[in-house]
């Protein structure tokens, strides 16, 4: 974002346990905390109206984009212009593309998903709601990602297969068939 002349940084949000030792404290390039996600509400009256989820986890970054959107702000994208992303690809909201990224003809990226650097995506391949997608992974041709799935570094996804809802796809692994949708962990359990 600070590449990106369009938006200016206002703040980081975090966690109650970060508020004791961080609170209006300078984190990074003269960017304060502003406390936890109980400030949200807040932001509009300090003409505050987009966000961006910087969080890792895929389910509680998917709590954090959605008590974002209840507060009335908008989600915006992080997108490095170093990724290579061809005219066709769609892109929902509150994406983060990183540096070195190459996205292939008709690809569709939807909302609140994290793509490393080095990801590459082939053509007519769909990545649903939140997901990751981990550093040098590679989606083949025509696959299709669904909701909550975690792709890790260095993974190859092969062509036309779809990962079901919930799944993880571990680190360096080779999926080569269709994966099933699994439960979602409890929210307690997040």
């Amino acid at each position: 974002l600070l590449s990106n002349h369009t938006f200016s940084i206002y703040g980081f949000i975090g966690v109650p346990e970060e508020n004791k030792k961080n609170f209006n404290k300078i984190v990074y390039k003269n960017i304060r905390y502003l406390g936890d996600r109980s400030v949200l509400k807040k932001l509009k009256n300090e003409d505050v109206f987009g966000f961006i989820v910087g969080v890792g986890d895929r389910f509680k970054r998917e709590l954090a984009f959605y008590e974002g959107i209840s507060s009335g702000l908008i989600p915006i994208n992080a997108i490095s212009r170093n990724a290579l992303i061809e005219p066709t690809v769609k892109i929902g909201k509150g994406v983060i593309i990183n540096s070195g990224v190459i996205l292939s003809h008709n690809v569709n990226i939807l909302d609140n998903c994290l793509i490393e650097p080095g990801v590459i995506m082939d053509i007519n391949t769909t990545i649903g709601d939140n997901c990751n997608i981990g550093a040098r992974s590679i989606i083949s041709g025509e696959c299709e990602i669904s909701r909550n799935v975690d792709i890790g570094k260095g993974a190859i996804v092969d062509p036309k297969v779809n990962i079901g809802k919930n799944q993880t796809i571990k680190i360096n692994e080779h999926c080569i068939k269709s994966l099933p949708d699994i439960k979602r962990k409890k929210i307690s359990e997040i």
